[in-house]
């Protein structure tokens, strides 16, 4: 008779850890997900960033060429040249993001338009 209190005290001890580490998983799973958005936010904010600066950066060259004497033609085959290289760029940093994060994380985003307009609905929704 006294070993079936031992044993019911051991199957709630048992069920309690049980819960504890479905719990603990839980609760380190959510603590992940906000973290790997606040990351990719943050993420897209440098990459967002860069692309300004760039395109800042070739206006001020286009700019400098025109007053160097560089033809039309130049120009126009240079700003195509630079049109490519930073959409080639922008492909690669969202394939960048996906082969970060891989398939574990859903990712808000398949373009590089697509990831400003959500970074664009981060900033208005948190100004």
């Amino acid at each position: 008779m006294t070993d079936v209190p031992f044993l019911n005290e051991l199957f709630w001890f048992c069920l309690g850890m049980l819960s504890w580490r479905l719990l603990s998983y839980l609760f380190h799973q959510g603590n992940m997900s906000i973290f790997v958005h606040q990351i990719n936010l943050h993420a897209l904010t440098l990459v967002g960033s860069i692309a300004q600066d760039i395109s800042f950066i070739n206006t001020i060259k286009y700019k400098e060429l025109v007053k160097v004497g560089h033809s039309s033609e130049d120009i126009q085959r240079i700003k195509e040249i630079d049109t490519k290289t930073m959409n080639n760029w922008k492909e690669s940093v969202i394939k960048k993001f996906y082969a970060t994060w891989s398939n574990r994380y859903q990712l808000k985003f398949a373009n590089w338009e697509q990831a400003m307009s959500v970074l664009d609905e981060y900033y208005k929704k948190n100004k």
